[in-house]
């Protein structure tokens, strides 16, 4: 069986089902980060209105509280990176489908066709920092992103899943 397209559809469907549940998770991690991160925004624009209304006039911000404000820079930076790292490495390893992918009807499973493990999660998440990774699919004969074949992942329909696995869950 193949490992880029579902049984009874072309591979540029599936591709674009795929595409719709990477648009519906970048949304959802947006969101998860924009909502974790409004109480912190919040906490530095109230701290430092002083100086960031003195910004606007002739008179410079103080110096002496710019450590500071790199230390929430690197925090805030740290945060936007780590929620939707977290959001897709928990949420693939522990039900192997994202937000997006329960839209879609997609799940990610090892190449065994077994779910996926939370360390397998882990590098399938981590590879999709690789530069181009989003359109990898495009330079590999099988269609693969580089990120299911560094964590020897495979996305398939999770109705034929479901029905592959039927007969293997009744003893």
């Amino acid at each position: 069986m193949s490992n880029t397209a579902e049984v009874g559809s072309d591979t540029e469907r599936f591709l674009g089902k795929r595409i719709v549940a990477f648009v519906i998770d970048v949304t959802v991690a947006i969101f998860l980060t924009v909502a974790a991160m409004a109480p912190y925004f919040s906490y530095i624009l109230e701290t430092y209105k002083d100086q960031l209304t003195k910004m606007g006039t002739s008179a410079p911000p103080s110096m002496s509280d710019w450590p500071e404000v790199m230390w929430y820079a690197v925090f805030g930076s740290f945060l936007s990176i780590t929620i939707p790292f977290a959001y897709m490495w928990f949420v693939e390893g522990i039900m192997s489908r994202s937000i997006g992918k329960m839209a879609t009807g997609l799940m990610v499973v090892q190449d065994n066709r077994h779910p996926i493990t939370l360390s397998g999660a882990f590098i399938r998440t981590l590879s999709k920092c690789i530069p181009l990774d989003l359109f990898s699919c495009f330079f590999t004969k099988d269609r693969r992103f580089w990120h299911d074949n560094l964590s020897n992942t495979i996305v398939v329909s999770r109705y034929q899943w479901e029905l592959e696995h039927e007969d293997t869950s009744e003893f």
